[in-house]
């Protein structure tokens, strides 16, 4: 683990000692006692002794989402409302059950959808989650009845426009192409 750069004798805690700069499998080098090197009483950098102790006593995790919604996800969709001005009325259990209800498909074009529990520094992973969480009629807040899940596509066209104004532009666009 160690590779040894130099040893000299040191006063090393009131007593003269032999300690040695160490190099650590990781690069960093740091000061440690021979005998504790020779021994294998220290093995590693303190960060890389950090890092194994936390792969093999890891902390207690609580998930505190429902199925795939993560707390984190429906946190992002509660604040960016509450942001807006646009009060936030539905519960992450009701949210979950509306996904499984619409049998993970988007609710306007009957793709399917995903959510993912997976975070990227501190936020959802967004590269794995296609579904958005939409208003059916945009001038009302998110609350029961009126909330769907949609292909993220999907909610990025249909915008402010309200579900009946949106499938209408749809049928043109087919019927004009």
């Amino acid at each position: 683990m160690w590779k040894i750069i130099r040893t000299y004798k040191t006063d090393f805690g009131g007593s003269k000692r032999t300690v040695a700069d160490v190099m650590c499998d990781c690069g960093k080098v740091e000061v440690r006692r021979l005998d504790h090197v020779k021994s294998g009483r220290t093995k590693f950098c303190k960060s890389c002794a950090s890092k194994r102790t936390a792969k093999s006593h890891p902390p207690p995790y609580t998930y505190k989402g429902v199925g795939d919604l993560s707390a984190t996800l429906y946190g992002h969709y509660k604040f960016g409302a509450e942001k807006r001005g646009i009060p936030f009325n539905v519960e992450i259990g009701y949210l979950w059950k509306l996904y499984e209800d619409q049998c993970r498909c988007c609710a306007l074009s009957g793709e399917h959808i995903s959510l993912s529990r997976e975070i990227h520094k501190g936020n959802p992973k967004w590269s794995v989650i296609t579904a958005s969480l939409d208003r059916i009629d945009s001038k009302r807040p998110y609350e029961l009845g009126n909330v769907q899940w949609v292909h993220k596509d999907v909610n990025n066209m249909k915008m402010s426009l309200g579900e009946e104004r949106f499938i209408q532009l749809c049928h043109k666009i087919v019927e004009f192409n």
